[in-house]
């Protein structure tokens, strides 16, 4: 799941992380996700916008 994020997070960095994934072995061993679903829930209440002039 995270290998898939990764090489679809940009496509100027894809061809890297594919590379990286490859020659570390890491797309060897990763279980190809069927159905997968992630939520993220973050907590922007404490973040304050600064003005910059």
């Amino acid at each position: 799941m995270f290998i898939t994020a990764y090489t679809q997070f940009s496509a100027k960095y894809q061809q890297n992380f594919e590379e990286y994934f490859t020659r570390t072995g890491l797309s060897d061993v990763a279980v190809e996700p069927e159905n997968v679903e992630m939520t993220i829930h973050l907590d922007l209440s404490n973040i304050k916008p600064k003005i910059i002039r």
